[in-house]
């Protein structure tokens, strides 16, 4: 049985043994049952190996299809006009408990204490001020003729 965290990519290797056919003459995949659908990942040969990589399932499926615990998986090869299953098994689906906080703003107490709205009555006040008057002597001037009246009284 093997264990993957759906948060986690997985890096999966098999040991394999061939014969009767080159090893380059296979391809296949994995495949890994959930509500009845197949999801398939591509597998690599390589140095006597099958290598698969399963990539963090929560970054593309649903969240109601991971709420399965066990789900069926095989690994598929074709070879040549051949279709073999040489590993069956469960894979449990492990989904740990995260919690990640960032901070997102920062707000003084001072923003956030709203004071009620207070009606202020007034009414309008008007400021009379006196300033003593300075009493300036009216003197009579002589008054002055115009250049016309003197010309007519020539």
């Amino acid at each position: 049985m093997i264990n993957l965290n759906i948060n986690e990519k997985k890096s999966l290797q098999f040991d394999v043994s061939v014969s009767g056919i080159e090893t380059r003459d296979l391809r296949g995949s994995m495949k890994i049952v959930m509500n009845k659908i197949q999801y398939g990942f591509p597998i690599v040969i390589m140095d006597g190996k099958i290598v698969v990589e399963i990539p963090a399932l929560s970054g593309f499926l649903k969240e109601e299809v991971l709420n399965e615990k066990n789900v069926e998986a095989k690994l598929e090869i074709i070879a040549n006009d051949t279709y073999l299953v040489p590993w069956e098994d469960q894979i449990t689906l492990e989904a740990p408990m995260k919690v990640e906080a960032a901070l997102s703003s920062i707000q003084t107490m001072m923003e956030k204490v709203v004071l009620p709205s207070v009606k202020v009555k007034t009414s309008p006040k008007v400021i009379v001020e006196e300033k003593p008057v300075k009493e300036e002597s009216i003197e009579e001037k002589p008054k002055k003729k115009s250049k016309f009246v003197e010309a007519l009284s020539k």
